[in-house]
């Protein structure tokens, strides 16, 4: 009797979006993702990730108000961000304001993809719109992660079939010009050639990958959440 449960597939598991606040009012929104399946960490204005951490973020919720992230850590960030949106897919970026508008101050040289009013001093919240925002684009990123992972595969493959099968092309030229075409072996090795040479240009085609395994500056991200204030142009 076979088992029916070797045909029923394994789900996968959905990976929950990181978020990252920066600051305590930016803390407060982020705990409400906390309870809803969303990975959630904090930093002080002053420990925020390098580079490569913050790009394993999702989307950053920042606290733009006076008593945030203000001064030379809001200018050092909006370089970073402007680097790593020139470089690669930066992170969703939510700016917290008292009033839901852009920045003032120092702060205004971080460039948000939406912004989040406080409330009055009070915890903000990041209205469903935004939490939508923030899974599809996680989803996109795994999928991007995913394809990557084929691409460099495909590669790799490539790269251990071309020398050997450079070998057997060579060898089957070699021995097809040292036969006459009315020799028995003329035509097996005629039809070996062309296939070898057949499947050489496929596996340099594969190597043309290349041009794929780095994240492309124009792939599509979900639209940013629009709270309180249209988005900002970019």
């Amino acid at each position: 009797m076979t088992d029916a449960r070797k045909d029923i597939p394994t789900p996968q598991m959905e990976i929950p979006p990181r978020v990252l606040s920066v600051g305590a009012s930016a803390a407060r929104v982020a705990t409400e993702l906390s309870g809803e399946g969303f990975l959630v960490e904090h930093a002080d204005p002053d420990g925020i990730p390098d580079d490569a951490g913050l790009l394993t973020f999702d989307a950053l919720i920042l606290d733009l108000t006076p008593a945030g992230l203000s001064g030379a850590a809001a200018a050092a960030l909006a370089q970073r961000l402007a680097r790593l949106a020139r470089e690669t897919a930066r992170p969703l970026v939510l700016g917290l304001t008292e009033r839901g508008g852009p920045a003032a101050g120092a702060a205004a040289t971080i460039e948000a993809d939406a912004w989040i009013a406080a409330g009055g001093g009070g915890p903000a919240s990041l209205a469903i719109e935004g939490r939508i925002a923030i899974r599809r684009l996680a989803a996109a990123r795994r999928e991007i992660e995913r394809l990557q992972r084929a691409v460099m595969h495909a590669r790799r493959t490539a790269h251990d079939l071309a020398q050997p099968l450079t070998t057997v092309l060579a060898r089957s030229q070699l021995l097809l010009r040292r036969l006459t075409p009315d020799d028995p072996n003329h035509r097996a090795l005629t039809v070996l050639c062309t296939e070898a040479d057949r499947l050489a240009r496929t596996v340099e085609s594969f190597q043309t990958l290349r041009e794929l395994a780095p994240l492309p500056e124009s792939a599509e991200t979900p639209a940013p959440p629009q709270q309180g204030h249209p988005q900002k142009a970019r």
